[in-house]
């Protein structure tokens, strides 16, 4: 994995016409707008080759929770933000 907590990494945003953000781990749909935005790296999963990258309010995702504070050494600043987990297939790029 090349990547570790706190770095900003680069992902597509998709937000359909109805106004829904997500980040894109798909092919776009043809009428929805496609943006690349950087985000940290709060938590790298070895075992699943993932990474949890803090997100957006408004976009498709999870809250972390003292649970991941306290099991997945997340740091406390992120206590009820949201993430999302990716895998560097849909990392575009570092920051």
């Amino acid at each position: 994995m090349k990547y570790k907590v706190g770095d900003q990494v680069v992902v597509r945003v998709e937000t359909s016409k109805e106004g829904c953000k997500r980040i894109l781990i798909r092919d776009p749909k043809p009428d929805s707008k496609v943006v690349e935005k950087a985000y940290p790296i709060a938590i790298k999963h070895e075992m699943e080759q993932s990474y949890s990258i803090i997100i957006d309010d408004d976009i498709v995702g999870w809250y972390i929770s003292k649970f991941h504070v306290k099991h997945n050494n997340v740091d406390e600043k992120f206590l009820n933000k949201k993430f999302y987990d990716v895998t560097e297939e849909f990392i575009v790029r570092k920051k």
